[in-house]
Parts: structure tokens; sequence; C-alpha cells
């Protein structure tokens, strides 16, 4: 007790700081002695390995283990090491593996095949990393080469042998294996060009038509009895082998694919037909290979396949039959070794478009397979022709011709049994497949019931005993009514549903009739009947049951619910109220007038004011409206007088933002209108031309939205039945839009390859007059001399003065007309645009026009790339970058912000998992990290209190709107760190002692930069222009003084982040690169410069009209 607080809080710690250092010490001593103790373990370990190991022969290790182990390898002394694979096998790796008592090295590889790969593609060019020890050694010393293969027959052998093994012979095995069945040759290249498709997100290529054939063609090996693991299919790139798993249903999955490295039960039972890269099947083999190149494209493009390497182990996996797909017309193009490699294939007749299929049952039935639709006309691997083979079951079988389950052992016939039942004789009714002898008889028969001797028709499998009678006969119920029974019933009590015939004995005057069912209990009598209560006298509906209760007792048993006026004795009111309730459980309810301690009058009911206090009327809430003059802004405005210590001005904001919307935020939310709160306006459609409920700020860090409305493009031939967010299945059909002058002689879905036709349409309508339409579009339905009123409505001119000319006129699906020298023109200049092609009096999407349908198309695409762009999701490496740069922002963050500001804003930069991580995620977050790194290092040139907190509040508004961020946010943002930068610039200035005019030129520009309260409701941001012009007056005065000011970097104008939103651009250099600027109106300003870089390409385009193509 002698001891004081400071002093009890020193002898505390000192305590503490005795018990840390005494655990810390023996924490130490523990972590010490279990290093020594793991340290003798191991050395423990290795001794008894090193026991065991020198007791054997031959020690197998993997170059990583050698590595590791490299211990063990000097004790051991190996004096001869073999390198199996030792071709792929990085140099540094061998080294590893040697040791001083090393004698004889034995490397064996294939220099030929695939090289190492490092991880670092860019080092592996520069310092030749990718060139094994092997392959170095093998080039200047002698060598010992096996000549003779025993895997390839020898027309897939001689792919490689004219090429790139030129020794190489053929074992006699391989000249003695079966060819493959189902197919003319065993080796074939299919030459297509089906274009390629690129995976922006995974970096690889995929050819989605070819993967459809090459998964054809597999099953089509399945159904000649081949077993899947027979088969393996191979793919040139990643992407490729997705899509093929995709395809194929009997394609299994690598064990390193699965999430926790197993393979299920089932799968270690059942080998599976294989889909895996070239690279990932070097040293295996299988019967069969199909091979997929996927490269096919305009741009003379081959990728690595133009490299021998790989083209050596793709071609060298097959024994029996090969199959490969590609384009080789464009792979002779870019390889020399594939020139030779197709050359040879031409001589032998083994390359072309046209696969043939032949039918082992019918051996001249041959089937040419040329596009993926013609798999169809062999279903069953077989051929077009009929089975007809005779089934044990008596029928044929009516499959097409198959070669799989020859003896229809598990044919499953689906016509009727010809079977009769041994009961009853009846024809059986199942099917033949599921076996009469299994399944129950339902041919219905007559059978003697053994308990009442009815005849019933009874299932033939069924016993009679256990069949329910369904005899009827008529009783009568207690009450006398006549009812049905079934005679299984017999024991059971009758369930009669006609009305209750019973009386109420309650009232005997009156009497009232059961309304229950005859077989229902009838209980009280609920029947409301009119009584008079005896305690009051008056009149009141009750049950009929109750009226008992009433002759029997005089308590209150029925309370009274008349309504009657009483003068109540504490206050004098009147009021109405149940005669059976009490005056005191009845408040009174009649307004009356209070003085409230705010000097207002307010009505409150009468039981309310009567036990009113001091502290009751001071928690009384007066709504009386107040004029209050608001802190710092000077607003005035009404509020409620319970509002009355409100400091927050809600006077709304109303400024025209840079999106073109008014700001919905009040004073205190937009900072005095410095920090502008995000727009709330609702986008009202999305490019598709459908509406959305997706919000303005959103744009830039949400993906695109999803379209939920259903696809409305149609064609002459069909309508789309996806949805609108999924990609339209293209039409095959021939395009129908032709004249007597012009024809298109390509597919619905292709660009047309005629010109449109301008003549007049030599057609009549039906009331004989020449039709005003154009030749081989849709006539019109109107004619201008018969339905002149109706034409008149209809047509629409888009020029100044709507002239009616006789002919040439288009009528779109809305039904609107134009003519044809006015709807051109407009047509033409409008595919050039972001937006989908409309009419132009009504807005209504035009899905297809044969006229305009290149036009069409091209909106189509354009809208299709953007939609791509908006929502395509980034790789993982992205990933973790976005949360590499946030971690950073938080960092700053807890240098500035304080403890409560940062509870309410690290949420917003730390969950990174939450959101689509798109490309406006990606460049928000550089801008953020951007800013926020300015912020911090103008932190550091002044401790002012004012300043500090308006960094303070800036960040705390940077982070708060990160999700939401716009270019209206970075604006204002950019504008006020202008503001601030130039106010520590005046204070720097006025620690100097200057001249009259110098120090009245300073308090001007303080005027213009502090925002004080006595005008922070005048105040306006910052403008760049004026930003520049007080920065040059400080200049010139810090110039006179030697005083050294902020850089300038913190009053210039940053240049136009690259976001997702406003109007959308198409690069002159390359019209497949797309990029956004911002729109806004014409009477705001924008700060940004309006230099803008291309994404794709990196060109630097000035806003200018000629040099973009507004799209």
């Amino acid at each position: 007790n002698s001891l004081s607080v400071i002093e009890r809080r020193k002898l505390y710690n000192h305590w503490v700081k005795k018990f840390h250092q005494h655990h810390y010490n023996k924490m130490c001593t523990l972590i010490d002695k279990f290093k020594r103790k793991h340290e003798e373990y191991i050395d423990s370990r290795n001794r008894k390995d090193l026991q065991l190991l020198q007791k054997t022969h031959v020690i197998c290790m993997t170059t990583t283990g050698a590595a590791k182990d490299k211990h063990l390898l000097e004790k051991l002394k190996p004096k001869i090491i073999i390198a199996e694979e030792a071709a792929e096998v990085l140099e540094s790796h061998i080294i590893a593996c040697l040791t001083p008592a090393t004698q004889h090295l034995i490397l064996i590889g294939d220099h030929k095949q695939l090289q190492p790969n490092p991880n670092e593609h860019l080092l592996a060019r520069r310092f030749k990393l990718n060139v094994s020890l092997f392959e170095r050694l093998v080039t200047h010393l002698p060598c010992v080469t096996l000549q003779i293969q025993h895997r390839m027959r020898p027309e897939i052998a001689d792919l490689v042998r004219y090429n790139i093994y030129p020794n190489l012979k053929d074992h006699e095995s391989v000249k003695k294996y079966e060819n493959i069945r189902g197919i003319t040759t065993n080796m074939y290249f299919f030459d297509h060009t089906y274009p390629e498709q690129f995976n922006r997100s995974k970096k690889s290529y995929s050819n989605r038509e070819e993967a459809k054939l090459v998964a054809k063609l597999c099953e089509y090996l399945l159904q000649q009895s081949y077993d899947p693991s027979d088969i393996t299919v191979l793919a040139t790139y990643a992407q490729q082998v997705m899509v093929l798993k995709d395809l194929i249903p009997e394609a299994n999955y690598d064990t390193e694919d699965s999430e926790n490295g197993e393979i299920e039960e089932q799968d270690k039972n059942t080998q599976l037909l294989q889909v895996k890269t070239v690279d990932g099947y070097q040293g295996e083999e299988n019967k069969v290979v199909i091979l997929s190149l996927v490269r096919s494209n305009e741009d003379d493009d081959v990728g690595f396949l133009r490299l021998p390497n790989r083209s050596c182990v793709a071609l060298s996996r097959a024994k029996e039959g090969l199959y490969c797909f590609g384009n080789f017309s464009l792979l002779s193009n870019n390889s020399t070794l594939w020139e030779n490699i197709f050359t040879d294939l031409h001589n032998k007749e083994m390359i072309g478009s046209t696969l043939k299929l032949c039918c082992a049952n019918h051996p001249l039935s041959v089937t040419n397979i040329t596009t993926l639709k013609d798999f169809e006309k062999v279903p069953e691997g077989g051929c077009w022709l009929q089975c007809n083979a005779d089934l044990s079951c008596g029928h044929k079988c009516t499959l097409k011709c198959h070669i799989a389950d020859p003896h229809h052992e598990r044919y499953q016939c689906k016509k009727r049994c010809l079977k009769k039942c041994k009961a009853c004789g009846q024809p059986c009714k199942h099917k033949c497949y599921t076996g009469c002898d299994n399944q129950k008889c339902e041919t219905l028969i007559s059978k003697t019931m053994p308990k009442c001797n009815h005849i019933q028709l009874v299932p033939c499998y069924m016993d009679p005993g256990m069949f329910k009678c369904q005899e009827k006969r008529r009783v009568k119920c207690p009450n006398g009514h006549k009812i049905t029974l079934y005679c299984f019933n017999n024991y059971a009590k009758p369930s009669c549903n006609e009305p209750c015939n019973k009386t109420c004995s309650t009232n005997l005057q009156r009497p009232h009739k059961c309304p229950k069912k005859c077989s229902d209990a009838c209980g009280n009598c609920e029947v409301m009947v009119e009584v008079i209560l005896p305690q009051c006298g008056h009149k009141n509906y009750v049950p009929c049951y109750m009226q008992r209760y009433l002759r029997l007792f005089t308590l209150t048993i029925i309370s009274c619910k008349t309504l009657i006026k009483t003068t109540l004795p504490s206050c004098g009111h009147t009021i109405a109220r149940p005669c059976g309730k009490s005056i005191v459980d009845h408040p009174c309810s009649v307004p009356v007038c209070v003085k409230l301690p705010c000097g207002h009058s307010k009505d409150v009911k009468c039981y309310r004011a009567q036990g009113m206090d001091e502290d009751n009327l001071a928690s009384e809430k007066c709504f009386v409206k107040i004029s209050k003059v608001f802190k710092p802004c000077g607003h005035v405005a009404d509020l409620p007088c319970c509002n009355s210590d409100v400091t927050e001005c809600p006077v709304k904001c109303n400024t025209v933002l840079l999106c073109g919307h008014k700001c919905s935020g009040t004073c205190y939310e937009c900072h005095q209108g410095q920090l502008h709160k995000p727009c709330m306006f609702h986008l009202s459609k999305l490019l598709c031309g459908h509406e959305t409920t997706m919000k303005c700020s959103s744009t830039m860090t949400e993906p695109y939205p999803s379209c939920n409305y259903r696809c409305e493009k149609f064609c002459p031939h069909t309508k789309c039945s996806h949805m609108c967010r999924d990609p339209c299945k293209p039409c095959n059909k021939p395009c129908n839009w032709k004249c007597d002058h012009y024809k298109c002689t390509r597919k619905c879905s292709e660009v047309c390859n005629r010109a449109r036709c301008y003549k007049p349409c030599p057609l009549f309508n039906k009331c004989r007059h020449h039709c005003i339409g154009v030749c081989g579009e849709p006539c019109p339905d109107v004619c201008n001399i018969c339905d002149e009123e109706q034409f008149l409505q209809l047509y629409v001119s888009l020029n100044r003065f709507k002239t009616k000319h006789n002919t040439n006129y288009i009528q779109l699906d809305c039904g609107h007309l134009f003519n044809r020298t006015e709807l051109d023109p407009w047509v033409d200049a409008r595919s050039r645009k972001l937006q989908l092609i409309s009419c132009p009096k009504c807005d209504q999407i035009i899905h297809f026009h044969h006229r305009y349908g290149n036009a069409i198309r091209r909106t189509h695409k354009y809208v299709t790339h953007i939609r791509h762009a908006m929502s395509e999701v980034l790789a993982t490496n992205t990933k973790l970058e976005v949360q590499n740069k946030r971690q950073r922002i938080a960092s700053i963050a807890k240098k500035i912000l304080c403890e409560e500001d940062l509870q309410v804003a690290f949420p917003y930069c730390e969950d990174t998992d939450e959101v689509s991580l798109t490309e406006n995620v990606l460049s928000a977050t550089n801008v953020v990290v951007n800013l926020i790194d300015s912020i911090a290092s103008l932190s550091m040139h002044s401790t002012k209190g004012d300043i500090v907190n308006s960094l303070r509040i800036l960040i705390n508004y940077i982070l708060k709107n990160y999700m939401s961020l716009s270019l209206q946010i970075i604006q204002d943002v950019v504008r006020e760190q202008r503001r601030i930068a130039l106010w520590i610039m005046i204070i720097q200035l006025k620690k100097e002692k200057l001249y009259l005019a110098d120090y009245q030129t300073v308090r001007q520009v303080e005027n213009v930069v502090v925002i004080k309260p006595e005008r922070a409701c005048n105040s306006r941001q910052l403008l760049p222009q004026q930003a520049k012009q007080v920065y040059l007056r400080l200049s010139r005065i810090a110039k006179k003084y030697g005083v050294h000011l902020l850089d300038r970097k913190y009053i210039s104008t940053p240049q136009l982040p690259l976001l997702y939103t406003g109007k959308w651009k198409q690069c002159f250099e390359d019209q497949d690169h797309y990029y956004c600027i911002p729109q806004p109106p014409a009477d705001v300003q924008c700060d940004f410069l309006r230099a803008v870089e291309c994404p794709h390409c990196s060109m630097q385009f000035e806003d200018d009209e000629s040099k973009l193509m507004d799209i």
C-alpha cells in the first residue's frame, strides 16, 4: 500500500520482464538441444542408409536425389555412373551427380528429341542452357548408336528414317503387326484449314474443330474393339489437351492434375484412353497414336512446330497406327523437315483431306471422311448398311452395321418378347432384353377369393389370398345412411361422408343441425347465437355450447364487446371502451399538448402525458422544422428540432460528374464539393441492347455483366436458342441472298461475297401496282398508291425534308420504311461505331437483314471483342502482382491513418479473392498505388495539423472508393493533392521574411488555395489552369529568395489512365486492338491529357478523329 501507482507499474513491468527473460532462456536451451538431437538423428539415419547401400551392386536415383544426398555418394565412391535420358537433363544436374571416385560416365539418350527445359527461356537462349552435356559431347566425341528399332511399323519409321535417323533399321517383329481395323491405311495425315484459337489468360493455342475430328476418330477406333489403353491422343499445346479432354468421354486425367495427387480406386483397375502433350509423352509408346498439331492461321506462324526435336518425338510414338491432323500446307511453308515428310507422304498417298474408313463386315464398303458430319454415316463403327443379324430371341438386329459385339452378346433387343407365360398361356408383355424369367406376369386372370368365394380379376403372378377383394356391397351406417363398401373392408369401421343428422340439445327452441360429417364426432356446437349477457344486459354473439355456462353460473365468463362511453376519473376525458373491459385497463388516448424543453409544443396521448417528468420530456423527439447554418460550408438547411445537434450538412451536391450524371451525395459526403461520392446511377443498357442493373461506378472494377436474356439473332434458316451471353452457333446452310443480277455463294454465317443491287423490284403487289421495294430484298407490305395513308405513317426520311420517292424503299423488321439512297449510307456509317445497328426511328435492334448483313456482322464482332476484353479474368501471376500492390497500399496507409480509419479502410484493400481480377481491376490498382505513393511523399514535407488531416482524409477517401473507382474520383484526388501541394509551398514561403508586395501576393494566392470556414460554401475545386498560374507566381517569389519549393510533378496533369469505361476506340495500326477513353459531357472539364496508349501494341495516339476510329 505504500507504493504509488507509478511505482506499482514499474514493479509489474520488472516482474513481466524477468518472467519473459526466464522463459526465453529456457526456450533457447530447448532449441539448441533440439538442433543437436536432430543432427544426431540425421547422422544416424545416414549411417544406416550407408550400410544398406554398401551391400547393393546397383543404386537407382534421380539427379535431384543425387545432388541432395551428395555426401552419401561421396562415401559410397561409385566408379561407374549411368545417366538415362541424358539428352533431356541439364548439364548442371549431370555434374552434380559426379564424385571424385567416378571413373566411367555412361550417358544414354537421344539428342535429336526433346532438349532440357530451363525455367528461364531467355537464359536458355542467351547462354545455351537448353543444350545438355550429352548433346555437346556426342557431336565431338565418338559414340555408340543403336540402329535397330523395335517399335514402329516400317511406314511410320520412314517419317524419321529419311529426315532424322538415316541409318535406322527395322527389326523383323515390327513387320508382322496387324493392320489397323476399320481404316484403309495404317498411317494418314488429314489436311484441313480450320482456324486456331488463342487463350490469352493461359497463353496457349487450341483448335476446337480439329479437336472434334480427333474425338470422333477416337470414338470410331473404340468401336473397332480396341481397348482404350491402346489409343493415345497427343497435342502440341496444353490448351488443346484441355479441349480434347472435354470432348473425349473415355479420356483420363493425369495424377498430377488431381487435387490430392491420388487416383480413385476405380481408376487403378481401369486403363483409360490417354490425352497428353507431346512433351509429356517422351519415352512412352502405344499401339495407335492420334496427333493434333493445332496451328492453323493466316500469319504463317507455326510456333515451335518448326523445331525438329519436338517433331521427332511426335512422329515416333506410334507402334501400329499413326493419324495426324493439321494444316500441312502451313507447316510445309515454314519447315524444311515437314516439307520433306509431306513430299514423301504425297508419293505414298497417305496425306489429304479425305480419310477412308473400311467396314470389316462388308469389305467393299468404304466411307470417305472429309468433314465432322461424315462420321454420322458410320454410327456404330461399321458402315451405313443395316445389320439384320438373327438374334437368339427370334428378332433381327435393328442397328447399323457394327464391329463391336459381333455375336450380339451385349445387344439389348427392344422389341416385344415372343414367349408365352407358362401359368396363363398369354404372350409376354415385356421387352426381350429384360428376360421373362425375372419378370412378373401382369396379365389379369379370373381367380376365386378363399375368404369370400368371390371371383376377381387378379394378376397372374399374385396369390389370391394376398389380393384385396374389390366386390362392392351396400350397408347402413349407425345413423341409417346407405353407404358402399368394398369386400375387403368387411371388418373395418365404415366411413360415412353424408351430413350428420343430429341436432344440438342446448337450444331446444331453435335446435341446430350438426355441420360435421356423419362419421365424425359432433363435440361442442360452434354455431354463433345471440344472447343477453346477465352482467350488463347487452346483446352479444357467442358459440351455442356456451349458453349452458350462462345459465348455470352468474360469473362473468364472457367479456362484453359492446362499446360504451365512459368518463375517466383520472383526467375527465370521455372515451369509448368495450363494456367488458375495466376502466383501469383502458388508457386514455385523447391527444393533449405538452411543452418540450426546446420550447416547442407537441401532441401526445393523455396516458403518456400524465406520467411525464422532466427526463421523459427531454427524451421526447421534437419534429418541428428549424433552420440551421452548417459549418464550415455555411449552407442553411431545414431540419427537425430533434436533429439540431447534427453537424453533417445534408444539402445535395448536384454537381455534374464526368460520367454525365448529377452527384447524389450531400455536402458533407462530398467534402464541400472537393471529393465527390461515387455515382450511384444505373446503366440503362448493355452493349447488346438489353437492360441491366449495373451501377455507373462499378463499370471499372467489375467484370462485364452477363446478359440473362435470350439471344434474338436469327436467319432465314433458324433462330438462335442460346442465351445472349453465349456465342451463337454459326449457320452452315447456303446463303439465300440472290436476285436476277447477283448471288451470294457462301454460307449463311459468312461474309457475303456479292454486292448490293440498286435496281427497282420487278415484282407486282396484289393490287397490280409495281412493288416499291429493291431488287432481291423483301417486298414492303404496303402500296404507295392504294395504302397512301398507311405508307405515310410508316415512311421515315433521314434528310431534313421528307421527300416522297416512287421506288427503292426498304422495310425493316419493325415495319418502318426508308429510302434506299438514305438508309444505305446511314447503315455504313453506323457499322463503324460501337453500338449495334438499330432502326433510326424506333431504335429496335436489327438482328438480320440480307442487304446489311455484312454491317450487322461487323458490329456484332466489335461487341463480342469488347465484351471479352471487359470480362476476361487475369492469370494467377497477375493476381499475385495485385496482391503485392495491395499489401504495399496497406503498409503506407498504416503510417498515415489513425486506428479508427484503418478498421474502416482495410477491408477495401485486403480482400483480393472476393473480386474477379479483370484488366480494369489491375489498372485501377496501379492508379491507386501511384496516388498513394504521391500522397505519402507529400506528407513528408509538412507536419502542420490541417495539412496532415487533409492528407489523411484523402487516403481514406481513396481506399473506401477503391472498388468503385472512376475517372471522377481520380480527378478529385488529383485536384485535392494539387491544392495541398500548393498549400505546403505557401507555408514554405511564409516562413521567409518577404517584402510587402511579395507578402501581399502570397496572401492573395493563399485565399485561392486554402479553404477557410467563412467561405467554404463558395469554394470550388482548383482547376489545372489556376494551379499552373499559382505555381508560376510562387516560383518567381521563391527564386527571388532562394527558397526550394516542391517538385512540379505534384502540380502537373497526369496521363489518362487506361480503364474500360467511356468511349471505345479502335487502334489505327491494328484494327483487332480495342481500348477506351473517357467521354465527359461538353460542359464538364476533364483534367487528364488526351494522349492514350494502345494496351496491345503500345502505340501512342492523340484523341484526334484523324487517328482514332470511333467504333
